[in-house]
């Protein structure tokens, strides 16, 4: 693998991390528009996916991501 695709996959995997955040940014913006009768915060949010059954590895995922973005940038 030429230094050149590596730099390619690390960006791809970064913008994918990235639009995963604003997919779960989003499903809870959805969950709250709906009216879950609790007030939402982040801290909340962040306990509910990580109680999720893969919430750790999803979590993981995105942090990865998000380094290999900026580290791309």
């Amino acid at each position: 693998m030429s230094p050149n695709r590596g730099l390619v996959l690390l960006a791809r995997g970064g913008y994918a991390a990235r639009g995963l955040v604003y997919l779960i940014i989003g499903f809870f913006a959805l969950l709250a528009a709906l009216g879950s009768g609790q007030p939402a915060d982040s801290h909340s949010g962040l306990e509910k996916l990580l109680g999720q059954p893969f919430g750790h590895a999803l979590v993981g995922i995105v942090v990865v991501g998000l380094i290999a973005f900026s580290a791309w940038r």
